[in-house]
């Protein structure tokens, strides 16, 4: 999946879930992560054959009817696919998207915010989903200790919208440089592979007015 532009070689960068089925995406700032997000829906509509959105507070959605089909907003219906999800019974070569996994958590019953964390607890790459986890960092810093959170970060790669990446530890930077510490402006962020920080331009929605 193409993920941005470097920087500075302004070589196009693509996301492999077929090596890493876990794509961590976060940052400090909700709409920069959302904006990514919605530039990243139209790259998996591309080369996809199927994608389900996990967005109770429809942050991906507003204003795109193409996508209606594609999200579960209301809390029934994302616990009916959690429930799907445990008994393995989801499509093989799904993508999972997950705007803020901390709202979906707080957007369900006990049991079934139980259930979806045992799911990321007990992944499995030769289940045939993937998924595309994101929140801010100070969300799931919460959870940090927990076990399905470390799991989510465990091949350490994933994408960091925005400043601030060496002030979080999931997504792991072997060597932090000088130009890592330096602010970031809008419309850039790191994709991080194998201890590797490289800078990019993200992947922008295909059209403005998508933003809702």
């Amino acid at each position: 999946m193409p993920v941005g532009i470097a920087k500075d070689s302004i070589e196009k960068l693509y996301f492999n879930f077929h090596k890493t089925p876990i794509l961590l995406v976060s940052g400090e700032d909700d709409e920069e992560i959302n904006r990514f997000l919605r530039g990243a829906l139209d790259a998996l509509e591309e080369r996809f054959d199927r994608y389900l959105v996990i967005d109770p507070e429809s942050v991906l959605a507003a204003g795109v009817a193409r996508r209606e089909v594609n999200h579960i907003v209301s809390s029934d219906a994302i616990e009916g696919l959690i429930d799907a999800l445990g008994h393995k019974e989801t499509e093989a070569g799904t993508v999972l998207v997950v705007p803020s996994v901390t709202s979906v958590l707080a957007s369900i019953s006990n049991d079934h915010a139980a259930k979806f964390k045992k799911f990321f607890e007990g992944f499995s790459a030769n289940d045939g989903v993937y998924c595309l986890v994101a929140d801010t960092m100070w969300k799931l810093s919460k959870y940090s200790y927990e076990l399905w959170c470390r799991q989510v970060a465990f091949y350490g790669d994933g994408i960091w919208i925005g400043s601030g990446i060496t002030s979080q530890a999931m997504l792991r930077v072997a060597t932090q440089r000088q130009e890592h510490r330096n602010p970031v402006e809008g419309g850039y962020g790191y994709l991080v592979t194998k201890g590797s920080a490289v800078l990019m331009k993200y992947t922008q929605p295909s059209v403005e007015g998508e933003e809702g």
